[in-house]
């Protein structure tokens, strides 16, 4: 019989022979695609055999050259999902369920170059065993959510959304510092995972540009795991999710404090003074600087223009402690400079930016601020340093001087005042080589965004002393066949070093740059080379033409050598922006993107994550300042102008400066009062390259192009428009007058003659509107007929599978008795929504009056058919109101209830359940329903009379708390509490509801005229007390809180008492406590709120509705 230990050895082996299958063809041991499941089954049975043959007297080096592929995998798998800076062997034995063994693990610990070099695989000499396993695990799970916020940062920015804009940026020369938000195995993994770790970083970013564009989670992991190793999807889509659903405030705080600039200690050398630079962040920001424990207030004044740098404070004399405190955020920034044991400021020669006491200081010119008197000195060489360069005393510091020193053959530093010397600071060399690339071919990157480069990089090295330092090794690695050439050289190398010069003459395709240097200095490139290739473009930029997108172009393509491409010349048309093209070498053929370099747009507000668009825009002159940022994105150009222009002419212009990555900012509300006073105007650029080479395009059209004399008839199956100009995407929307319900279709007219849509042949009349169809997506296309729009008559009506339907349709042609049926009553509510506003037609008022008898004939499946949505319309709660369905019971046993809708009809529909007479399992049912729409709270006011409203010092907490809160915080605080709301009878969502009404303080005419009604309220308030004591007692807790709320800015607290009240009048008709209580002038006021705050009036009506039930039947048995 076999015995279990046996069955455990076949299994391992029968694992290491796949995982060493796996590993032969990848580079990196996640590339083999392990999932967490396989891990922690590796290490399960990885952990019994430890301790089987631990008892064997195995030494823990036989057991890893028997397993050598396990081992690795579980070294690395482990790193993938447990990875924690100083705590990686704790958590293995842990997840090993293994006693720690430090002599294992040190055998471990050394084994893990020799099993990467063994299975050869990519290794780094240059780090640590627990860093090469992170490298090897690719994206450790628990720094995700660290990647999530670098590449929402930089969509945020307008940059492009591929892979490679993020390396370029992060790994930009002398930006190191952008790097510091990324944990250490993710710099590693993305410095020397090559071309896999560029690809793996692509399809992060194309997820997370595609969460932002409305994907689900679901769905970014489903279209990552064709791309990336299924760890790495599964773990990205969990930092996606915790962002953009679990985590979001706090991943957001925190992209927002890494986002912002902090203050800064600067040296103006040109004025010979020492600043504290304050950024400009919010309007009028309030800032507390304390110098020495002297205080002052700086109040920084928001610029309209991103250029416009920060708010710049002189700081009088030397100082030991600066102390700055955020009014706004509370937070504060401390800086120790100044001490009397070491006198000496250092600033950055370059930048001037202050060097911290406790940094070493670089090699290179600095400013050094020390008394008069004093002197630098290299305390190694013991010798005095003279200054490069005399700046004289400095700007109310007195008895201190200014100067500049190089310190490029320093080694220490240290300031010596007579007989005192000061602290002593070691001199650093920066060892960071360069790579210089050349003839960059514009327009042609890889598929996952990477420049393509002509001509191959230069590497320059830093210069050093060749007797005391060692030399470099450069290394590059084709990526297409694995060669590698290697390249030794002196330090002492004084002009820059072509590292290809072993590969040939011609090089094509992904190529690794890998530079060591002393004490372990190492650094790698990546770089796509495509020698022998040119590339131009019949326009040095592409610019919007139209609606429809980017002008027309040509590309030519000329190859030279062993290369060819798929085509000599490539042509775009309107609107296409980019094509692949094939290029083949001698022994390899790859496809690349080629996008002719185009100007792009963006309109939104700052901090949004940007979607760039090339075509021209439609905005309102209004919108200006709702979208106030406008950014350009236009590579090549050197200088842009943006006017507004009116009548042919120039009215306003605004010259912005363009960034490093060609992208430029205006705020658009420099041109907003220009635009108002036109009725229709454009925002053009005017565009400067490198060569004066000038183009021009539009930007936008702001309001309505001068009226036109629009005619359009119909002549058979034809559409005949006439009286307008022909414009480019010039589109019509067709509406159905004789069906409401249909939503609109579009039509593009191109001719003045085009087919009607065969549904609309004699379907009635149609309403009309044409406009400018916008090709981008951004939403211009009419959601409802507008002023401009025409009717224009025919006969018919329209057909319909749905016979009811049908019947519906010709009733709103030929008047007669509307149809009965559950089946037409959505429908009914689409045509009561949109005639509510033409009530004073004769046809259209006695029309509305025979539809809402058709409602109020099964009043409960009239309410489950009202139209829902994501969103709350105000247009479907007034027609509510106004069709006096509020005024009914939904008890209707003999209808069947859908069960669906919203969770306040759902409330609504519970409530008449268990109050409906029915007992047994429908009773039951009622209740469960209750509480799963309403909470547990709304269920223990009907079923166990437990109190909602709020007295004493708990009502006199919440007017406290209102009070505190500014109109803009108690906004926000609704929108806060409508997130945690779970069921309509809950706390939050009650006051959710109620906040909801701050939004009628945008209209002060509105308000007023409630305010002026709460004489009536009160009076009301009477009319309930003598009816139902337990309503009452809740109004009379809203009118409390109003009175103590101070005047006017709280008026719109009115809103909210008198929604409450014509509720509960309501509801009190409808369970039969009182006869035209609510009067046509009260129904016709509680409208007019819920056009403006629809949240209110539902919450109102469901917890009326509970009261009024808790009033009649006291505490109602699932038997009552």
């Amino acid at each position: 019989m076999t015995t279990m230990s046996d069955e455990l050895a076949k299994w391992l082996e029968q694992e290491e022979c796949s995982a060493q299958r796996k590993l032969a063809d990848v580079d990196l041991v996640i590339e083999s695609n392990f999932s967490e499941s396989d891990i922690h089954r590796l290490q399960t049975f990885y952990g019994a055999a430890v301790a089987r043959l631990r008892a064997e007297g195995m030494k823990p080096s036989e057991l890893i050259a028997k397993f050598p592929a396990l081992t690795l995998t579980i070294l690395v798998g482990h790193a993938a999902l447990s990875y924690d800076s100083g705590r990686y062997w704790e958590s293995f034995w842990i997840d090993m369920g293994q006693e720690r063994k430090q002599v294992f693990e040190n055998e471990l610990r050394s084994s893990v170059n020799r099993l990467v070099e063994g299975f050869g695989l990519r290794s780094v000499a240059s780090i640590q065993p627990v860093q090469m396993l992170g490298m090897h695990a690719g994206l450790p799970s628990h720094c995700m959510s660290d990647v999530v916020g670098v590449v929402v940062e930089h969509l945020r920015r307008g940059r492009r959304a591929t892979g490679s804009a993020v390396f370029e940026w992060l790994w930009a020369p002398g930006k190191e510092y952008r790097q510091n938000s990324l944990d250490k195995p993710v710099r590693n993994f993305f410095h020397y995972g090559g071309e896999f770790a560029l690809d793996v970083l692509d399809a992060f970013v194309r997820a997370i540009d595609g969460s932002f564009s409305g994907e689900r989670v679901d769905q970014v992991r489903d279209n990552l795991l064709a791309k990336v190793p299924r760890i790495l999807a599964d773990g990205m889509a969990a930092a996606l999710w915790k962002f953009s659903e679990g985590g979001a405030e706090s991943e957001t705080e925190v992209l927002t404090f890494a986002s912002e600039t902090p203050p800064r200690l600067l040296f103006d050398s040109l004025e010979n003074q020492v600043i504290v630079a304050l950024p400009r962040r919010r309007q009028d920001e309030l800032w507390s600087v304390s110098v020495d424990g002297r205080v002052h207030d700086v109040v920084v004044v928001e610029q309209m223009f991103d250029e416009v740098g920060p708010h710049e404070e002189a700081l009088p004399g030397p100082f030991e402690q600066i102390r700055i405190e955020d009014a706004s955020s509370e937070r504060t920034w401390v800086r120790t400079a100044v001490s009397r044991a070491d006198p000496l400021l250092l600033f950055d020669g370059g930048s001037g930016s202050w060097i911290a006491n406790q940094s070493s200081v670089p090699k290179g010119e600095v400013y050094a601020l020390l008394p008069v008197g004093a002197v630098l000195e290299d305390a190694v060489s013991q010798t005095e340093l003279s200054p490069y360069l005399e700046l004289g005393a400095v700007y109310r510091w007195s008895a201190w001087r200014a100067a500049l020193f190089d310190l490029s053959r320093c080694t220490s530093l240290q300031v010596v005042d007579g007989v005192h010397r000061g602290l002593l600071r070691g001199v650093r060399s920066v060892e960071v080589p360069t790579l210089i690339y050349r003839d960059r071919i514009v327009g042609l990157t890889t598929s996952s965004g990477m420049a393509v480069y002509g001509r191959r990089p230069m590497i320059e090295l830093p210069r050093r002393d060749e007797a005391s330092e060692q030399g470099w090794e450069i290394r590059v690695r084709n990526a297409n066949d694995d060669n590698v050439a290697v390249l030794r050289l002196g330090s002492a190398i004084a002009h820059p070093v072509d590292p290809f010069e072993k590969l040939g003459l011609q090089l094509f395709g992904m190529f690794e740059v890998l530079v060591s240097g002393p004490s372990g200095v190492s650094l790698q490139y990546p770089v796509f080379l495509l020698e022998g290739v040119q590339v131009s473009h019949s326009a040095w930029i592409r610019v919007p033409e139209s609606h429809q997108g980017a002008g027309s172009c040509k590309t030519l393509i000329s190859c030279s050598g062993a290369l060819s491409a798929e085509h000599d010349s490539v042509e775009f048309d309107v609107g296409k922006m980019s094509k692949v093209v094939e290029f083949r070498g001698a022994r390899l053929a790859i496809r690349l993107v080629l996008t002719p370099p185009h100007a792009s747009t963006y309109f939104g507000q700052r901090g949004d994550v940007v979607r760039w668009r090339s075509s021209v825009a439609k905005l309102e002159a209004e919108s200006l300042d709702e979208v106030p940022n406008l950014m350009l994105n236009l590579p090549g150009c050197t200088a842009v102008r943006v006017e507004l222009q009116a009548d042919g002419q120039s009215t306003k212009w605004y010259v912005p400066t363009i960034n490093s990555e060609g992208v430029c900012t205006v705020d658009l509300r420099v041109f907003t009062d220009a635009a108002r006073r036109v009725l229709w105007s454009q925002l053009t650029a005017v565009l400067v390259n490198t060569t004066g080479q000038i183009q021009r395009f539009v930007i936008a059209e702001i309001g309505d192009p001068p009226a036109e004399d629009l005619s359009v008839s119909i002549d058979g199956k034809f559409l005949v428009f006439g009286g307008f100009r022909r414009q480019d995407g010039r589109a019509a929307c067709l509406w159905w007058e004789t069906a409401p319900w249909q939503p609109p279709e579009v039509v593009l007219i191109d001719s003045d003659r085009i087919e009607l849509p065969r549904a609309f042949v004699e379907a009635g009349p149609i309403r009309i509107e044409t406009y400018v169809r916008d090709t981008s997506g951004s939403g211009s296309t009419p959601v409802a007929p507008g002023s401009r729009a025409v009717v224009v008559e025919q006969s018919g009506w329209r057909r319909d599978h749905n016979k009811g339907r049908e019947r519906l349709s010709r009733y709103l042609v030929e008047g007669g008795r509307p149809p009965m049926g559950a089946s037409t009553l959505p429908d009914i509510w689409s045509i009561l929504i949109r005639q509510a506003d033409h009530l004073d037609n004769v046809r259209e008022s006695q029309m509305y009056r025979e539809l809402v008898r058709v409602l109020l004939a099964s009043p409960r499946l009239a309410l489950e058919a009202l139209p829902s949505g994501h969103v709350l319309r105000g247009d479907v709660v007034a027609s509510l109101i106004r069709s006096e369905l509020v005024r009914r019971q939904f008890r209707e046993l003999s209808a069947q209830s859908s069960g669906g809708g919203p969770s306040w009809v759902r409330c609504l529909v519970a409530l008449a359940g268990v109050t409906g007479g029915a007992g047994g399992d429908a009773a039951t049912a009622s209740r469960a329903a209750l509480r799963s729409s309403g909470g547990p709270e709304l269920e223990g006011l009907v079923f166990r009379g437990e109190a909602i409203t709020l007295h004493g010092d708990e009502l006199d907490s919440a007017v406290d708390e209102l009070v505190e809160q500014s109109t803009a915080e108690l906004g926000l605080l609704h929108v806060d509490l409508r997130l945690l709301n779970k069921h309509i009878g809950s706390y939050s969502a009650r006051w959710s509801s109620v906040l909801s009404a701050v939004t009628m303080s945008n209209d002060q005419f509105a308000v007023n005229k409630i305010v002026r009604l709460m004489a009536e309220v009160k009076y009301l308030a009477g009319e309930i007390e003598f009816v139902a004591s337990v309503p009452h007692m809740a109004l009379m807790e809203r009118i409390a809180i109003f009175e103590r709320l101070p005047k006017p800015r709280f008026n719109w607290f009115a809103a909210a008492v008198y929604s409450f009240a014509a509720a509960c009048l309501c509801r009190l008709e409808a369970h039969d406590l009182g006869d035209n209580l609510a009067t046509p002038g009260v129904l016709e006021q509680w409208a007019e709120i819920a056009q403006m705050c629809p949240e209110l009036v539902v919450g109102d009506l469901v917890i009326a509705d509970a009261l009024v039930v808790n009033n009649i039947y006291g505490e109602i048995s699932v038997d009552h």
